[in-house]
This record gives structure tokens, C-alpha cells and sequence, in this order.
């Protein structure tokens, strides 16, 4: 079935590019706003579109001037991700093509989207509630597969029929609460206290969980952090070199080289890691030395994981392993034992590590066991028991912890015997969050600050 366009009707219709700036095989454009038809007609010279299916065509700019062949796809109001008339145009990706298009949507009467404003009209719209939205940006930024997965499940609304359902649990029994209210002459008896309160314990167990949900996500809101430190001289840039499969930190064989931290952004596996290669820990009377010295100790505290990397072909550094013995006992630590192509010293180890690997930087031997087993270990600290984890965020976990005061302090008032028009009052305060958490009760403030931190395009 084709659509007839009609007449265009002159609204405020924005555009932004869908692809990051630079050379590529494609980019994308999109546009959302009554114009979208307009933009079909004169600048695609497309009369007829079938929505929803992508159209081969030329695109011409206002002074009939063919800028680029164009794959262009129509999507019709309130069947569009932002409920508008909107457009996507795929052009060929060199920066030239696309800003002349941007230019072009200008001299229509088009103008650029703020960050998130695609997503925010979508909201606005009635596309998606304010949890769906967020869980946009969420799966842009995740830093691992579970993160990933988890702000999809948001996506799919799974966190909003979370809250929508605690929602209920409220109404129902603030319910039971009115009717003594409103109706005290009805003889229907006072509420049981202990019912209030047996109604009330799944919601104090369901929201703790969530929370608790929150506090393990937290460490996906960054990047895990991987520290190798060691003495100078035992391989640490070597390694940090090969697994980052580049050249980037210097070595050379005279100890110390390394004075300051370096630090590189990969992805290892299902996670984006941030790999931090530091100076080797040891005592200096250099001045520029002892600052790369307390440099390093500073990375351990940022650590998620410590890669502790020595020298087996000599005696242990009974020095470096006492320098780090105040490190913290939370942060997983493995010992590497670097040079394993030399003659290894056999020593009782000095230290308590969770596991100990040998490798050799030279040959490679063990690099690609030590990197599995790091793997591992991050699988084992931060994702266990998350396969059905939604993502709730520091806006839901702020949200949260203040819905979790109104609920424990209903819960006193039931143990107490307050007034039912106090405990109404309790029960419509956390509502009044809960609202918040989906988006029902918003503000214009609060949508800018959270739309404000999406790309621009999305």
C-alpha cells in the first residue's frame, strides 16, 4: 500500500548525523519533523513512499544541484522512534557529502538536534517511558556484554513493569487505607495491621534487590581497570605492549625507563578495559623517579584488578614486596612471573595471590593462558548472577534509596498505630517517586540535564 504525500505543513523539524565525523563506507542522517515529507518531494523528487522501505534515489539540494545517490526511508507519523513524520537518508560516508547535506537541511528550514533529542521526542511522544529512554544512551555507553544486556532489558520495558507493578502493590494498598477513610460510618471495620504489614515486606525485599542490582552495575559505569605494577625491570610495558598488541609504552632494558603511568583503552573479550602500565616500585633518591614511584601506588587505589609482575630469572625483591603490603586485600591480585624463557629461581612466594602465572614476553609463552584466566577472574568478581539483571542507574538508585525511606517509615507508622490519613499521606509520598522513576512526574530541568548527556543523533 502507498501513502499519498500531502501538502507539507511547516513545523520545527530537526536533523542530526547518525554516524561518527570522519571517512567511511556510509553515513546516516536523520530526520524527524513535518518537513520530513517536504524534504521527499522536492529534495528526493519523491511524490509516492512506501513507509517503512528503503527508496534508491538522487538528492538534490534548494539550487538543483545533485549532491549524492541516497538510499532515503520514510517513517510515518506515530509509526516513527520519535512519533514523528521522519526520514533516514544513507549517503556515501565522505564528511564533504554529509556536511553539504546538513548544509542543505539548514537552507529548508531544518536545524541541528540537541543530544538526545530524538529520544526525548520519543518520550514525549508516548514511544517510551522515561526508564526506556534512559536505557537508550545506557546501551551506547556499556562498558561490558552484561551491562549491555542489561540496559536491553530496560529497552524492552522489563525495569518499567518492575516499577509499574511495585506501583500497584502501593495502590492497592493505599485502597485498603481510604476506604477507612472515606467511609469510617460503613462499619467495614479497622485494617488489619499486621495484613499492612505482610503487603508491605515484598516491596521492601523487591526494591533492596534492585538496589542491590544497582551497587553490582556500578562497576560497568566505567571501564574495569587493569594495573600491572612490579619492580623496574621485570617486564611490565612488555606485557602491557603485547596485550595491547602495539608498541605503545617504551622498553629498553635499562631499569626504570617507565616514570610516569600510561594508560590504553581495549576490549578484552566481552568488556572494554582500560589496561594502566605504571613505574616500577622501588626506592629512589630521584626526585622525578620517587613521583613515578607514588604515581603507581596512587593507580592501585583506582584498581579493579592488579597484575603483579616480577622478574624470575632473579632472587625475589623482597624490597618491592614490602613497599606493597598495605595494598588493599579486596582488589583480586596475580602474580606474574616474567622470563620464564631464562633459568626461573625457585622461592616460596612472598605474597598471598590468588593465582600465579609464568610467561615470557620474548617468546609469548603463557600470555594468552594469563589473559583468559584474567577473563575469568573479571567474570567471576563482577558478573556472576547478573544473566537477568536490569540496569538501574545512579538517577534510579537516588530514586530508589528516597522510596525506600517512605516505605520503611509506612512500616513504622503500621507498627506504631498512626492515623490512617498519616499513613495515606506516607503511602502517596512514595508514589510520588515511583512516578518520577517512570517518568509519569517529570520536569523540564530534569529531562535537559538527562537527554543532555545522550549523543547528538540519537
Amino acid at each position: 500500500m502507498f501513502l499519498k504525500v500531502p501538502h507539507p505543513v511547516v513545523m520545527d523539524t530537526i536533523f542530526a548525523p547518525a554516524t561518527p565525523s570522519g571517512e567511511s563506507a556510509l553515513g546516516i542522517i536523520r530526520i524527524s519533523g513535518a518537513r520530513s515529507l517536504q524534504i521527499l518531494m522536492e529534495a528526493c523528487k519523491i511524490s509516492d513512499v512506501e513507509p517503512r522501505k528503503a527508496k534508491l534515489t538522487d538528492y538534490y539540494s534548494v539550487n538543483a544541484e545533485h549532491i549524492d545517490q541516497i538510499l532515503v526511508t520514510y517513517f510515518e507519523q506515530n509509526r516513527s522512534y520519535t512519533g514523528e513524520h521522519s526520514l533516514e537518508i544513507s549517503c556515501h560516508g565522505n564528511p564533504l557529502i554529509i556536511n553539504l547535506l546538513c548544509d542543505d537541511l539548514l537552507d529548508r528550514g531544518c536545524r541541528f538536534a540537541r543530544p538526545g533529542e530524538f529520544t526525548q521526542l520519543a518520550f514525549l511522544n508516548g514511544k517510551i517511558d522515561l526508564s526506556q529512554a534512559e536505557s537508550v544512551a545506557q546501551i551506547i555507553s556499556s562498558k561490558s556484554k552484561q551491562a549491555m544486556h542489561a540496559a536491553q532489558r530496560n529497552l524492552r520495558g522489563d525495569l518499567s513493569k518492575l516499577f509499574t507493578g511495585i506501583q500497584d502493590q502501593i495502590l492497592s494498598i493505599q485502597a485498603i487505607i481510604e476506604a477507612y477513610i472515606d467511609f469510617p460510618e460503613d462499619d467495614i471495620g479497622s485494617p488489619d495491621h499486621d495484613v499492612l504489614t505482610q503487603k508491605i515486606e515484598p516491596i521492601i525485599k523487591k526494591t533492596k534487590h534492585l538496589c542491590e542490582q544497582g551497587e553490582k552495575l556500578q562497576i560497568f559505569e566505567k571501564n574495569i581497570r587493569i594495573v600491572l605494577i612490579g619492580p623496574p625491570n621485570a617486564g611490565k610495558s612488555s606485557l602491557f605492549n603485547k596485550i595491547i598488541g602495539t608498541d605503545r609504552a617504551l622498553v629498553h632494558e635499562k631499569a626504570g625507563t617507565t616514570r610516569d603511568y600510561i594508560e590504553k583503552e581495549i576490549v578484552l573479550g566481552k568488556h572494554k578495559i582500560t589496561l594502566v602500565d605504571t613505574a616500577g616500585i622501588h626506592q629512589t633518591s630521584n626526585e622525578v623517579e620517587q613521583v613515578g614511584v607514588q604515581l603507581s601506588y596512587q593507580q592501585t587505589q583506582h584498581a579493579d584488578v592488579l597484575l603483579c609482575i616480577i622478574d624470575g630469572s632473579v632472587p625475589y625483591p623482597t624490597e618491592f614486596f614490602n613497599n606493597i603490603s598495605n595494598i588493599s586485600k579486596d582488589v583480586p591480585l596475580l602474580l606474574v612471573i616474567n622470563k620464564s624463557d631464562l633459568n626461573l629461581l625457585n622461592h616460596d612466594l612472598p605474597i598471598k595471590c590468588q593465582q600465579t602465572f609464568h610467561i615470557s614476553c620474548i617468546t609469548g609463552e603463557g600470555i594468552d593462558v594469563l589473559t583468559k584466566s584474567i577473563l575469568a577472574k573479571i567474570d567471576q568478581s563482577f558478573t556472576n548472577d547478573m544473566e537477568d539483571h536490569v540496569y538501574i542507574g545512579k538517577r534510579h538508585m537516588k530514586l530508589l534509596n528516597d522510596f525506600n525511606y517512605h516505605i520503611l517509615k509506612f512500616k513504622e507508622e503500621v507498627i506504631q498505630n498512626h492515623g490512617y490519613e498519616l499513613l495515606s499521606e506516607t503511602l502517596l509520598s512514595a508514589r510520588d517517586v515511583l512516578d518520577e522513576l517512570i517518568g509519569y512526574k517529570t520536569n523540564e530541568d530534569i529531562l535537559d540535564k538527562l537527554f543532555r548527556n545522550f549523543c547528538i543523533g540519537k
